[in-house]
């Protein structure tokens, strides 16, 4: 075993993370990833449970499609490794979470007409072997680390190449 599979998303992730709320609009949202330098976020009910990721792509693909309905794709979360086998940082500070907002209001589309349902996630102990595969093969830029049901935290792919350059 190489050193690499020594480092799991629990040392990599970031466990301040902004979350967005489906009914936000999607203006406020990019508003968010502006302010924060990120290109996506989970998001959550108001009971925290992670219901999808919007990104940057998500928003393009759906103004390039004229999309403004909810998808009609099943809604689940996959999640990966654990026990099977941006390019600054963020100040935790910096970040928000859910709580830091009050209800909104919208017209026009929002986070949950836009986001994407289909989450992969990983378990605090996946190897960085298998979240560098999990990234690649999906072609996603965030992976959530999740246990029972729960969000901990996020591996960027930045996270993933400043552990790499430090090494």
């Amino acid at each position: 075993m190489n050193s690499l599979h020594k480092i799991h998303a629990r040392s990599l992730m970031r466990t301040q993370v902004l979350k967005l709320t489906p009914n936000m609009p999607i203006p406020r949202a990019l508003e968010l990833f502006e302010d924060h330098r990120i290109s996506g976020a989970p998001v959550v009910d108001t009971s925290g449970r992670v219901l999808g990721v919007l990104s940057s792509t998500d928003v393009t693909r759906a103004e390039r499609l004229g999309r403004s309905a909810t998808r009609a794709e099943s809604r689940s979360l996959a999640m990966r490794g654990g026990d099977d086998e941006d390019d600054d940082e963020l100040a935790e500070e910096d970040l928000l979470s859910i709580e830091d907002w009050g209800p909104e209001t919208s017209e026009g589309p929002t986070v949950g007409e836009w986001m994407n349902p289909e989450v992969i996630s990983v378990r605090p102990d996946c190897a960085l072997p298998e979240l560098c595969r999990l990234l690649v093969e999906n072609r996603i830029h965030r992976l959530l680390v999740m246990e029972n049901g729960e969000l901990l935290g996020i591996v960027t792919t930045s996270d993933v190449v400043r552990c790499i350059a430090r090494a």
